[in-house]
């Protein structure tokens, strides 16, 4: 193949052919010029050979959906110093970036090749054989070879980079199920009281029960007992897109609800879940046992919305029989369904009765959009009038969930896994259920 550089000797050629003419020789010097050119060419782009490159990539792990994550290239060149040029393309539902890199490889050299994608959708991900351009010597020719070894299979998941943030995690824990106990960290909650003994942390005696009793007491606190958490993802209309930055609202709720998982499962906790629409679309019983939290990103990962509108009493009815004991039930969905089934406040509250319910409901991020825009015309004033009187009637559906009963988390979409955590976390530190 030729470059432009390539084309511009050919582009001489005419040039000289012209002044040949003037000399009364156009024939021989059109086939002289373009002679030469030619044979420039073809010598560049023999030795443009790409049998000397090698480029590989490997299957990545898991890719978190909605975040940057690594697919680098390997490659390796076993001739001499070339000029290279690596295309790759972006699998459906994905933005790779960058899919061109030009860079000079010396000769004999190995280098890593940095490529990351983003997946806007939970699934099979599909890379295809990437391409490498090899430019000869001169830069007028080049060659390409395809190679079936980059052409790898991945699957998008659910975030799960975010397990990575300690932020989000226990104060004195950390990720994978790795603790720092310090102090009281292990053994918060109050258990009894018992005499001093020589040895005794100061920080440990009972000041009051001290005085009382006039003799040094000091307080015995055991393991905090684990708790109970179920997940309820409701997967209707609402949860189609929205979500910003092309993800969808549904998607927004699965990373949320891994990261609370994780977070749950940190304090030792059991973790159930129930994922619906208009029927039960997955169940998973509460447990503590090791492997839950992977059991639970098995479970959601490929969850999709549904175009219709959940069966909000069976599936609460089905929540009010997963824990005999207390727990902590969040359900995550849109207050806009208060609007159109008025029963929905009064079934959280019967589910409010036995547990301790909070409904995060995800903002729309195109409504919030239009709602925020300039008006510059009557299409505009509209569309702004319109968007604001939905939020409105939002708010006060939220309003009338919390007169139910329920704690409830107004959040956009990209801040509600951190609204979550939070208010689970104060919940918790509070007594939990």
């Amino acid at each position: 193949m030729i470059t432009r550089r390539g084309l511009g000797l050919f582009a001489l050629a005419g040039m000289a052919t012209l002044f040949a003419a003037l000399a009364g020789q156009a024939v021989l010097g059109f086939v002289i010029a373009n002679a030469l050119a030619a044979g420039v060419v073809i010598a560049d782009w023999l030795a443009a050979d790409p049998g000397p490159i090698a480029l590989e990539r490997e299957a990545p792990p898991p890719l978190s959906i909605g975040r940057e994550n690594p697919v680098p290239f390997a490659l390796r060149n076993a001739g001499p110093a070339r000029r290279v040029t690596v295309a790759d393309a972006a699998p459906e539902g994905v933005r790779l970036e960058p899919v061109r890199i030009d860079l000079e490889l010396g000769a004999g050299e190995t280098r890593e090749l940095a490529v990351n994608a983003v997946p806007r959708r939970r699934g099979p991900v599909r890379f295809a054989a990437a391409d490498v351009r090899v430019f000869g010597p001169l830069g007028v020719a080049f060659r390409e070879r395809s190679h079936r070894a980059t052409a790898v299979e991945a699957v998008a998941w659910p975030d799960v980079l975010q397990l990575r943030d300690a932020t989000l995690l226990p104060p004195g824990r950390r990720p994978h199920g790795e603790r720092l106990i310090r102090g009281e960290a292990a053994a918060r909650e109050f258990e009894s009281l018992r005499e001093y003994v020589r040895g005794d942390e100061y920080r440990r005696i009972a000041w009051k029960a001290t005085a009382r009793r006039g003799r040094p007491v000091v307080a015995v606190h055991q393991p905090e007992r684990g708790q109970t958490l179920i997940l309820a993802l409701e997967a209707g209309r609402l949860m189609h897109g929205a979500g910003g930055a092309g993800l969808g609202k549904i998607d927004r709720a699965v990373n949320a609800s891994v990261m609370l998982a994780a977070v749950a499962r940190e304090f030792g906790d059991a973790v159930g879940l129930v994922a619906f629409s208009h029927r039960p679309l997955a169940t998973l019983a509460p447990s503590a046992r090791p492997g839950q939290l992977r059991r639970i990103v098995d479970v959601v990962a490929p969850l999709e919305p549904d175009l219709v509108e959940p069966d909000w009493r069976t599936c609460l009815a089905a929540l009010m029989r997963m824990s005999r004991r207390r727990a902590v039930v969040v359900v995550f969905s849109d207050a806009l369904y208060a609007q159109s089934d008025d029963r929905l406040a009064a079934l959280l509250g019967t589910l409010a009765r036995r547990h301790t319910v909070v409904f995060a409901s995800i903002r729309d991020a195109e409504l919030t959009e239009l709602a925020a825009q300039p008006v510059v015309d009557a299409g505009t004033l509209y569309e702004r009038g319109v968007a604001t009187q939905v939020i409105e009637d939002r708010a006060a559906a939220l309003a009338g969930i919390r007169r139910s009963g329920v704690h409830t988390v107004d959040s956009s979409p990209e801040r509600l896994t951190e609204a979550v955590t939070e208010r689970f976390r104060v919940l918790r530190a509070a007594g939990g259920p």
